[in-house]
């Protein structure tokens, strides 16, 4: 049986990211079954605003891969943000 309810996604944060909203993982609400990882930033930016001036930098990371902005997430994948490293 089909259901009408939003569906959703739970992200695991790198370390900085975790510490502005105070715990390793986030759940969003999806309106639909995938979407783009530049929509689902778009969606994180919106449910949690501490995040949100990450939401231009952060990678996003699934099945070991960075994806690109235009690249769908389907619901049931594992998915990691992480911060963008700074190195030298």
């Amino acid at each position: 049986m089909a259901s009408d309810a939003a569906s959703g996604l739970s992200i695991r944060l790198g370390r900085l990211l975790a510490e502005e909203v105070g715990r390793p993982f986030i759940f969003i609400a999806l309106p639909k079954q995938a979407v783009t990882v530049a929509q689902l930033r778009r969606l994180i930016a919106e449910q949690y605003p501490r995040l949100q001036s990450w939401m231009d930098h952060v990678l996003v990371v699934a099945e070991g891969r960075v994806l690109d902005s235009s690249e769908a997430i389907p619901v049931g994948r594992q998915v990691v943000l992480l911060p963008p490293q700074a190195g030298g």
